[in-house]
C-alpha cells in the first residue's frame, strides 16, 4: 500500500527485520533488544498500515479480492490503492504528507 517501489521495499525490510526478531525469539533462542530506531521505524509504519487500511478499505467484503487484482494490474493498483491515498493525503493534509506521498508529486 505504498505508492514507490523504494518505499514498499524499505516497509518490507523493517516488517522483515521485526519478524526475524520476533522468530528468533518464539523459537527459544536469545536475542538483542530492537535498537530505539528501528523500534520507531517499525511504529511508523505500523501507524501507516493501519491508516491505509482504512483510507482503501471498501465498505464490503471485496478488499481480499481487490488487493489481488492490484497485483495483476498497474490500472487496478492505481485505482483501488494509489489514487485513493493520493486523494486523502492531499484534501486532508497531516503536518507532513507521508514520504512516498509527497514524493509521487500528490
Amino acid at each position: 500500500m505504498w505508492l514507490t517501489d523504494a518505499h514498499r521495499l524499505e516497509v518490507a525490510k523493517i516488517v522483515k527485520e521485526a519478524y526475524d526478531l520476533r522468530s528468533t525469539y518464539a523459537h527459544g533462542s536469545p536475542t538483542q533488544p530492537m535498537s530505539p530506531a528501528n523500534l520507531n521505524r517499525l511504529r511508523k509504519v505500523t501507524h501507516q498500515v493501519l491508516l491505509r487500511w482504512l483510507i482503501v478499505a471498501p465498505a464490503d467484503d471485496s478488499l481480499g479480492k481487490r488487493l489481488d487484482d492490484t497485483l495483476l494490474s498497474d490500472a487496478k493498483r492505481r485505482q483501488f490503492v494509489e489514487q485513493p491515498l493520493v486523494d486523502f493525503f492531499t484534501s486532508t493534509p497531516p503536518s507532513s504528507l507521508p514520504r512516498d506521498v509527497n514524493e509521487t508529486g500528490g
